[in-house]
């Protein structure tokens, strides 16, 4: 068999009651399929181990991983897993259909207009901070991980890295995978000098997927993998463009800190902060469901110079047109309570 007919031998076939249809994705670990559901009639997404990893425990371990924690999440921006089988030796998982386009692919070279990522953003800081309430981190975060509906509803896919945790206690944190999490160039820097991570880690990841959709760059390249990775461990990131208010500005860049220390404590931290930039701007942009059972407005616009110090802001000065903006924006924030701080314990 040709190499080619070894990734593609799945496409047309039955398994159980799924029809295989086309592939529509692929990675080191897996290939997606669209496929329909015969029982109860709805398309679904089929993921599959690629051929050669169909006899690989870690691979198979892999996608029982991935399985167990995205159906451990019951929320509108995180993929829904439907079952995970075994088939005439071929290991599968099946989910939802997503249709849309991946952020890597939507994302163009100048960046996302401010509302669209905004509104983006909000949606994945929400699945993220859920994640964590529910001791699950992703592990994975990048742009073809993160796929957008042609309605603008964000869907976090992949957990296939995912990892348990547990509330913070005395001892250390510990990593009991000795594997590397994730893609390099989308870790922290502690990661990458050989620390586990933790949520704050994943905060970075969430920054520098933030900083690629408003700019359509990454804040430490151009470069070889090796070049940027080396820029996140030593450098700080480079400027937004104009268009960005300074309020998300200094947002992204505190995501971005070197020490984990200097980032937002949680994910739910950083939550309320993209929350609090919402407003008029983006009202196009539909409010995911959880968040607005927690949103109120305040019926006195904001100047940007107000949310500098909770940002960490060094500078509150505000350019004019950032000041006319600001007139536009209503406040919005949050209701509920911080979950407890997480650390990571052990793997899923």
């Amino acid at each position: 068999m040709s190499l080619m007919g070894m990734y593609s031998s799945i496409g047309g076939r039955v398994l159980s009651h799924y029809e295989v249809g086309v592939q529509i994705g692929k990675g080191a670990m897996g290939h997606v399929y669209k496929g329909h559901d015969m029982r109860l009639d709805r398309p679904v997404a089929i993921k599959v181990l690629p051929h050669w990893a169909r006899g690989d425990p870690q691979a198979r371990e892999r996608l029982v991983r991935e399985a167990r924690a995205a159906s451990a999440l019951n929320h509108p921006n995180i993929v829904t897993v439907y079952e995970i089988a075994r088939y005439k030796g071929v290991d599968l998982m099946v989910m939802e259909y997503v249709e849309g386009k991946t952020l890597a692919d939507l994302i163009p070279s100048r960046g996302l207009p401010v509302p669209k990522a905004l509104g983006l953003a909000l949606q994945m800081a929400d699945a993220l901070s859920a994640a964590h309430a529910a001791h699950i981190l992703h592990r994975d975060l990048k742009p073809t991980n993160v796929m957008v509906t042609e309605d603008d509803r964000l869907k976090l896919l992949d957990f296939g890295l995912a990892q348990l945790v547990t509330l913070a206690g005395h001892g250390e944190t510990q990593q009991t995978k000795p594997d590397q999490p994730g893609t390099r160039i989308y870790m922290s820097p502690e990661q990458l000098k050989g620390h586990p991570g933790d949520p704050r880690s994943e905060i970075f990841s969430a920054g520098l997927v933030f900083y690629q959709m408003l700019s359509g760059k990454h804040p430490f390249g151009p470069g070889t993998r090796d070049e940027v990775t080396q820029a996140i461990r030593t450098k700080p990131p480079a400027a937004l463009p104009p268009k960005v208010p300074p309020v998300l500005a200094n947002l992204v860049y505190r995501c971005l800190a070197q020490t984990p220390e200097q980032r937002f404590e949680s994910m739910h931290e950083l939550l309320i902060a993209v929350t609090e930039c919402y407003g008029k701007p983006i009202a196009e942009v539909p409010v995911p469901p959880r968040i607005g059972r927690w949103l109120r407005i305040t019926s006195v616009p904001p100047r940007f110079a107000r949310f500098g110090p909770s940002l960490g802001a060094s500078d509150t000065r505000t350019s004019p047109r950032a000041a006319g903006l600001s007139r536009n924006w209503p406040v919005y924030s949050m209701r509920a309570p911080p979950p407890p701080c997480v650390k990571l314990s052990s793997s899923i």
